[in-house]
């Protein structure tokens, strides 16, 4: 008979922290028709995980969007450890 391989879980991805800088692709990646479609339409502008909620975004979808490459997390990853802009 087959042997059973006991596979460790994946480890859950780290939770973003709601000042989180993102970028996110401007062009729509999801399945036109659904409803992560319909939301990404309504967050793909917005520059951190807070504001990304407040459009409409689930935090899944966040979650979801970092690990498939439609978003990326800025270096730093926070907008409070943002350095003020030059003069």
């Amino acid at each position: 008979p087959g042997r059973l391989v006991t596979m460790a879980p994946k480890a859950a991805p780290p939770k973003l922290a709601d000042d989180t800088v993102l970028a996110f692709r401007q062009d729509n990646p999801k399945r036109s028709g659904t409803k992560a479609h319909e939301r990404y339409e309504q967050y793909k502008a917005a520059k951190s995980v807070a504001e990304a909620l407040r459009m409409g975004a689930l935090r899944p979808d966040i979650t979801n969007d970092v690990k498939m490459g439609f978003c990326s997390v800025a270096d730093g990853a926070s907008a409070a450890a943002a350095p003020p802009p030059a003069a």
